[in-house]
């Protein structure tokens, strides 16, 4: 059942071999690969004795969110010690050849210039770390621990997948290229969103799209293991996947291939339902 933890230290594994044997690899970057790999150790360390020590179980799911940060901002370490260049050119050429001469990133907030719609949305994108933990937490409250590993097997899965992939193919997305939305869309929402943005968001990781990633694959997972409020997660993930085309965070193609590798991650887990006949 520690098919999260496996995910997640396969990824920082793979990482650490990036950083170290790199062209433009540096101590800095050797050390980050090493603690990498002793967060790995300790993450299957804690998952043991939290095993042998059932009373104290609530401590495995203590450290995730702040390894997923963590991993997250050390995207742009890794492209640093690749040196590649930017694909926005192979993705824009993508975008072309399936919608002519429309540009969804561009387009669909000048054809619906609503504020309410854009700050609904902006929402859903900025609370979108908050889909996997309800749905784990629904399933531990129904004594499902079984489920809820595997709910974070998948939703693991689907951000890991996301940043590998993110590292061998560098896009910066529609954001620092194209221009903000129109004057009128900015409301708190949408500037609290920005805001943080700044601060925290990697530089390239733009394909796919990691809040796609996650939010369709917690909604995917919501249809099979928490029915009575898959309308809540389908209306949650419907949001944020349209905050990423719309408030131009993605191109429309980073947000399919984010939807693939959603199905791709769910389907996994839900596989090794215990349930499923």
């Amino acid at each position: 059942m520690r098919w999260g933890e496996a995910w997640l230290a396969g990824y920082w594994l793979l990482t650490s071999a990036l950083l170290i044997f790199g062209p433009n690899f540096s101590s800095a970057s050797v050390q980050l690969a090493v603690l990498q790999l002793v967060a790995a150790a300790s993450l299957f360390m804690l998952s043991s004795w939290c095993d042998r020590h059932p009373q104290f179980g609530w401590l495995f799911w203590v450290p995730w969110a702040p390894f997923f940060f963590w991993t997250y901002g050390n995207i742009d370490k890794v492209h640093k010690v690749l040196g590649w260049p930017t694909r926005d050119d192979m993705i824009q050429g993508w975008e072309h050849s399936l919608w002519g001469h429309l540009t969804p990133a561009l387009d669909w907030s000048q054809a619906w210039p609503w504020p309410w719609f854009s700050e609904s949305i902006h929402l859903c994108y900025i609370t979108y770390y908050g889909m996997a933990p309800l749905l784990i937490i629904r399933l531990l409250h129904r004594e499902r621990d079984d489920l809820a590993r595997l709910a974070l097997a998948g939703a693991v899965s689907s951000l890991v997948c996301c940043y590998f992939i993110n590292i061998l193919i560098p896009v910066r997305g529609p954001r620092p290229l194209y221009p903000p939305l129109a004057d009128a869309l900015h409301g708190p929402v949408w500037t609290f969103c920005h805001a943080m943005l700044k601060k925290g968001a990697a530089g390239a990781a733009a394909f796919p799209s990691g809040h796609t990633s996650l939010s369709m694959a917690t909604a995917f997972m919501a249809w099979r293991w928490d029915r009575k409020l898959f309308p809540v997660y389908g209306l949650w993930a419907m949001g944020v996947v349209s905050a990423t085309i719309y408030g131009r965070f993605h191109y429309s193609v980073d947000v399919m291939a984010g939807t693939l590798l959603a199905a791709f991650c769910a389907g996994l887990v839900i596989f090794r339902d215990p349930d499923r006949q």
